[in-house]
């Protein structure tokens, strides 16, 4: 059975700002079979996602490959996803406090 990653892991893998202040995600994809034998089994791919471009990558496509291409297409702005990263670390840790 192929490696998923995790679902205990948000499907969101990985987000940044591009220069134009938009959003651009990298999200995990499961793709669900029945196999010959009746049981069910999956392959994962990546999608790179801003705005309502959706740029579909193959399966067998890594996380890490997903990531490369991601910026590849969309150059980052490294001060909003910097900032957009503090505040998602202070969402989390008052979440972990209980707020």
């Amino acid at each position: 059975m192929p490696y998923d990653y995790g679902f205990e892991l948000p499907d969101l893998r990985h987000g940044f700002y591009d220069k134009a202040g938009e959003f651009v995600g990298v999200r995990i994809v499961r793709h669900w079979y029945e196999t010959e034998d009746d049981d069910v089994d999956f392959k994962v791919s990546f999608n790179v996602v801003k705005a309502h471009q959706v740029t579909e990558l193959p399966i067998g496509t890594k996380e890490e490959q997903a990531v490369t291409i991601a910026h590849e297409l969309y150059e980052e702005d490294r001060e909003a996803t910097d900032s957009y990263n503090e505040t998602e670390a202070m969402y989390a840790a008052e979440r972990r406090m209980g707020a």
